[in-house]
């Protein structure tokens, strides 16, 4: 079974003002940061991502006081205002992947949806349920195949890892691929294994070798389940890719049971910084769901910003987090105060602060200048290299991928039939 879209489908008209409304909050964001107004970047993010929501009104308002009505510090879900809203709001639900918290709610009764709504927010839950018990049985078999590549030392991450560590129900929480973090050095051998038992690559590596030094990962498609492997070396890309040290994230690992069978997720402060490197560093729009993370996250006493705080500095990644931080709070109905006193005391440098915002335009370059400043000289030369001088077979993919682009681009462009 494919597992549920993530479009969320809206009128043509709707669609043009939401992607102008989104482009023109995108804009000022940059705008203001530029301008060293600490703070607005992620303001208006916020209000980018409740416009990512579809402006659903009434509809858009409830689904995120449903994300967060199970963390500490969240109200009450408000009733819909108007009855035709209930089939919106479980729409969005189904295209946000919160299923989960909706049908919660539903059924405690913090929120009343007519009965065919109901079991249509039933249906979707099973559907987004026997996908994620796809994921986990294609985890079982995945971990032996690396086992026998000679990959056994691998961290599972984001949903997979979340769903039995941090909810009071694994339901709660969809997934829509398996995310494995493993060390540079078992990265072509973990990529290897994958590929003997049938996965294949969705791209062609630069260079022989440029993956388990360079990039941030690989996914790779396994043709049996059709379930996506993110294979990831580092959390994310870019100069604060570069800041990082994976490594550190295989110390005091966290231990979960999928099957009967012992797997390994990050510890809790490395559960926080993967989604806040996902939510600040990735896009100036963040996932709903990973908003919601966050949230949980940041309610829990064991994970207040002495502790997490401190972590990101060994990174120099004071701006991701404190960006990650002001974008929950500012997009979700959630108060926490030990995170609001310390974003009204943490310094961020604005060079951070505009470099992150600069890796969310877009870009005529293959890649990030600012990521080989961060480099270390010795890394430098090959990097170039890899980017500049892409082996044939790289080169003929690429041209192959524009040659269907074009193709696609042509068919969209020709008149339909009359």
């Amino acid at each position: 079974m494919p597992p549920p879209s993530s479009q969320c489908p809206r009128t043509a008209d709707g669609a043009d003002v939401l992607h102008s409304l989104t482009d023109s909050l995108t804009s000022l964001t940059h705008s203001l940061t530029a301008a060293g107004l600490a703070g607005f970047d992620a303001y208006i993010d916020g209000m980018v991502v409740r416009a990512s929501l579809g402006q659903r009104g009434d509809a858009a308002e409830v689904l995120r006081q449903v994300a967060v009505w199970l963390v500490p510090g969240a109200g009450e879900v408000d009733p819909l205002s108007n009855p035709d809203q209930a089939e919106v709001l479980v729409e969005l639900a189904r295209s946000h992947k919160l299923t989960g918290p909706l049908l919660v709610a539903v059924d405690a009764g913090a929120l009343h949806l007519p009965a065919e709504q109901v079991q249509r927010l039933v249906d979707e839950h099973e559907k987004a349920m026997l996908w994620c018990m796809r994921l986990e049985t294609a985890l079982l078999d995945v971990a032996e195949i690396l086992d026998r590549g000679g990959v056994s030392d691998f961290r599972v991450l984001k949903g997979g890892a979340a769903a039995h560590l941090d909810e009071p129900d694994p339901s709660l929480r969809f997934t829509s691929d398996l995310d494995l973090l493993v060390r540079s050095r078992d990265f072509d051998a973990a990529v290897s294994a994958l590929m003997g038992s049938g996965a294949t690559r969705t791209h062609v590596e630069r260079r022989p070798g440029f993956d388990h030094r360079f990039a941030k990962g690989l996914p790779l498609k396994r043709q049996n389940d059709r379930v996506t492997v993110d294979l990831h070396r580092t959390l994310v890309q870019g100069p604060f890719a570069v800041r990082t040290d994976p490594d550190r994230l295989f110390d005091d690992p966290e231990p979960f049971e999928v099957g009967g069978q012992r797997f390994l997720a990050l510890p809790a402060w490395g559960r926080v910084l993967n989604s806040a490197y996902h939510a600040a560093v990735n896009g100036p729009i963040a996932p709903l769901r990973n908003l919601r993370d966050l949230a949980q996250y940041l309610s829990r006493p064991d994970l207040e910003p002495e502790v997490v705080a401190a972590e990101a500095a060994r990174w120099r990644g004071e701006a991701v987090l404190e960006r990650a931080v002001r974008l929950t709070l500012e997009s979700l109905p959630v108060e926490i105060p030990v995170w609001e006193q310390w974003l009204e005391s943490v310094e961020v440098d604005p060079a951070d602060r505009a470099l992150l915002l600069r890796g969310h335009r877009p870009s005529r370059w293959p890649v990030q200048w600012a990521t080989l400043r961060e480099m270390p000289l010795r890394d430098r030369a090959a990097f170039l290299f890899g980017v500049a001088v892409p082996s044939a077979e790289y080169r003929r993919a690429e041209g192959d991928l524009l040659r269907r682009r074009i193709s696609r681009v042509r068919n969209l462009m020709r008149p339909a039939p009359v």
